[in-house]
Parts: structure tokens; sequence; C-alpha cells
């Protein structure tokens, strides 16, 4: 007995894809129609366009199926989709650090990014922090 999950590949041929009245996409795949979906990337640092999977957005999170590359979609449903991702994996670029503060394990960062000033902390304190340049 198998327990593995058959992977359902979402391409241009077999699925369509339409901008809902709200602003989100809707999807009809396989026989269905599903009113909205959500996207996520199964890679987001090393494959940002690739292998996308496509879900329901109900507490479940069922999956859909999955688009191997962006880049096979038309323009138009690319565009629509990249949109969507975006508003899902808001990712700031930090231009300028303002100061960097240690205190009982938090580490609070005042920082300038490409979307405006942002104030953030994260566990772990600074040693969990690298400095690519």
């Amino acid at each position: 007995m198998s327990f593995v999950a058959p992977i359902n590949y979402i391409t241009a041929d077999n699925a369509e894809f339409e901008r809902t009245a709200g602003g989100f996409v809707s999807v009809k795949f396989g026989g269905e129609f599903y009113p909205r979906a959500e996207f996520c990337r199964a890679f987001p640092f090393s494959a940002p366009n690739e292998y996308i999977s496509v879900r329901e957005p109900d507490e479940r999170h069922r999956e859909i199926g999955i688009i191997v590359n962006l880049a096979d979609l038309p323009e138009n449903i690319r565009l629509m989709i990249t949109e969507q991702i975006n508003l899902r994996y808001f990712t700031p670029k930090i231009t300028r650090v303002y100061s960097v503060k240690d205190a009982n394990g938090i580490t609070e960062f005042d920082c300038e990014t490409d979307k405006g000033r942002c104030k953030f902390s994260m566990r772990g304190g600074s040693d969990a922090v690298t400095r690519l340049s």
C-alpha cells in the first residue's frame, strides 16, 4: 500500500487562471473550479520562480498542483501569479543598519530598507546574523 500522494502538474494547457473581483486568482484545473488559490514557493531562495505550489486558501491548504516554472506560462498569467506571490513574500532589502541591540536572547534591529524604515526583532542573538558584504 502506497501513501505517497500523486503530484499534479499545472500548465497553461491543462489549467485556466482568472483574476477575481476581489483581486485574487481563481483556478480551473482537473475538472474542478477553485474560486481562490494561493501560491507558495517550494524553494523561495534557490528557485523563486520554479516549483510553485498552488493551494486552497482554507485552514488545510490542500495542494491543487505544482507549476514547475513560471516562465512556461503566458505573460499575463505569469504576472497575475507573480503579483500574488509578491504579496505573500514581502521581502524588503536592508540598505542601512542604524542599530543592533542584543537583550535576553533577542536581537533588535533598526534599519532602512528599500520599502522604508523598519524595526524588527529575532531570537537567537546577533550570532545568527551573517554579514554578506
